[in-house]
């Protein structure tokens, strides 16, 4: 009988852009060949169980959370090509040495 493993990935969201797809995809890909698996993210956006959403924002200072609810409120989905411009702006001021 073949082992059973427990993995962890840890990734940026769980849903979203190539790399969570990618992520995300492994992710089911090991559940589905009957391993453990859990997806440890910084923005959880599924309602899976197995993934877990690491809360950071209470480590980051006044500055990078003040730019972080700011660019927050700019999100919306019928946003223009414009706003998402100034919500990368404001969001990347908010983590200058990053």
């Amino acid at each position: 009988m073949p082992r059973r493993w427990r993995i962890v990935q840890v990734g940026s969201t769980d849903v979203g852009g190539g790399a969570a797809r990618a992520g995300w995809s492994l992710f089911e890909g090991y559940r589905s060949r009957g391993h453990e698996s859990w997806l440890v993210v910084g923005a959880k956006q599924s309602s899976d169980p197995h993934v877990v959403a690491l809360p950071h924002d209470r480590y980051r200072g006044a500055w990078a959370r003040a730019c972080r609810w700011s660019a927050d409120l700019l999100a919306r989905p019928d946003e223009g090509p414009a706003a998402r411009r100034v919500r990368r702006i404001v969001t990347t001021l908010g983590r200058p040495r990053r």
